[in-house]
This record gives C-alpha cells, sequence and structure tokens, in this order.
C-alpha cells in the first residue's frame, strides 16, 4: 500500500467532503491541516499509520479505502476514455460536456490525468482556443518529449501526442520521431497509417495536424521486436 499513499489523498478529500466532515475534524490529534492539504493535493505522502487513522475517522478501513480507490479510477476511466474518443470522432462538444463533469483536482491516477489533459488540448485546438505553437508546446510537455524517445513502451496517450509532434516535424524538414517510430516497429507504424486512411471523412484530413492524433484508436496490444505498445483507451 505504501508506493500508493500520496495518490490516496485526493479520494480521502472526496470522501471528507462527501460525509461534510471538517478539515479540522478529520485532522485533530493525527496530522496538521496544513500537512493534510499538502497530501491530498499530492505534495507529499503520509506514513500507512496515519492512513489507518484518517480511515477509521471517517468510518472506513484501508481495505475500503484500495476497493474505492479501483472502483473510483474505473469509472474515471471508462468517462475519459469515452471523451478521449468522442475527439477522435469529431465530436468535441460532447466529450467537452464529460469533461466538465470530472473535477479535476479529485482525479487520483496519474494515468487519468494524463487522458484528461490531451482530451481538454485536443478540444482547445480543435475550437481554435490555443495556438498552434501552443498545442505543441503542451503536448511536448505532456509526454515528456524528447526524453520519451528513450522509451521502448508507450502508452496511447504518449503515442497519440508523438504523431501530433511528427507533423510538426514534417512542416520544419525534421524526422526524429518517425524514425523513432520506425525502429519501434515498422509493420505497426504502417498499419496505423492504413487505419487512419480508410477512415477519413475527406482528403483534407491528410493535412490537418490534430486528424494523426485523433486516430490513434487501435483495439489491440501490438507486439514488436524490441516493445510492446500498451493502448490504455481500448
Amino acid at each position: 500500500m505504501d508506493t500508493q499513499l500520496k495518490h490516496y489523498g485526493a479520494l480521502i478529500e472526496k470522501i471528507r467532503k462527501d460525509r461534510k466532515m471538517s478539515r479540522d475534524d478529520l485532522c485533530e490529534g493525527i496530522m496538521s491541516k496544513r500537512n493534510y492539504q499538502r497530501f491530498t493535493s499530492g505534495e507529499v505522502s503520509i506514513s500507512s499509520d496515519k492512513i489507518v487513522l484518517i480511515t477509521d475517522r471517517l468510518m472506513l478501513n484501508t481495505f475500503s479505502l484500495q476497493e474505492i480507490y479501483k472502483i473510483d479510477n474505473q469509472d474515471e476511466y471508462q468517462k475519459l476514455k469515452k471523451a478521449f474518443n468522442l475527439v477522435s470522432q469529431w465530436n468535441e462538444n460532447e466529450a467537452n460536456k464529460i469533461l466538465a463533469t470530472i473535477d479535476y483536482d479529485l482525479i487520483t491516477s496519474i494515468v487519468n490525468k494524463q487522458i484528461y489533459d490531451i482530451t481538454n488540448l485536443l478540444i482547445k485546438k480543435k475550437n481554435k482556443k490555443i495556438s498552434d505553437l501552443e498545442y505543441f508546446t503542451k503536448t511536448e510537455n505532456l509526454i515528456d518529449y524528447p526524453k520519451i524517445l528513450k522509451k521502448n513502451i508507450l502508452n496511447n496517450v504518449e503515442l497519440s501526442g508523438l504523431f501530433a509532434l511528427m507533423i510538426k516535424e514534417t512542416k520544419d524538414k525534421e524526422n526524429r520521431i518517425l524514425n523513432y517510430l520506425i525502429n519501434l516497429n515498422k509493420n505497426f507504424l504502417i498499419l496505423i497509417f492504413f487505419r487512419m486512411f480508410i477512415s477519413l471523412k475527406n482528403f483534407k484530413d491528410l493535412v490537418n495536424p490534430l486528424y494523426i492524433s485523433y486516430r490513434i484508436d487501435i483495439q489491440f496490444p501490438c507486439k514488436s521486436k524490441s516493445s510492446l505498445f500498451l493502448y490504455t483507451l481500448s
């Protein structure tokens, strides 16, 4: 449980609010309110002993907390998956409605936050609320580019971001990302382009900087000689 302690903070805060318990009442005799706030925001972790005391005061136990954490993350993930896939279907308005039902500060999973961020970024780009430069810069930060090029395992968000950045590289007459993806799995790359081509609404999509990042929706894992692509949205 210790490896996950930091991530339980937002969930505990969510439960506290649901039970209408003040921070003062929850923290009294266990920890300072300031330290609790830092814990719930993900800045620090706390000891397992304090987790036991906090959950007990919420009339729960650590087993229940872990079960709630799993269920909460899965429900959250399903919503975010739907929003991401709606963007891939050019339905950013419906995707935005789903994001509006999720409190970003209460998302406990790092992966779920990443899905939220890229979906929100794509919506803003589609609605022209951010410039191309800002879009590409934020995408680079989101997937930790160029450090990501040292990885041999990518999730769906990382792969989607790389394809978006590859469009920028093509304009700048660079092939760094393309060479990296080909090195991971040439046949897989061809498959992705083929799936994108057959799903085109019209040929102008081929020059749309967002189109490739929208169409990374393969529904199965693909092994290569050096890596396994993990699709978090499938």
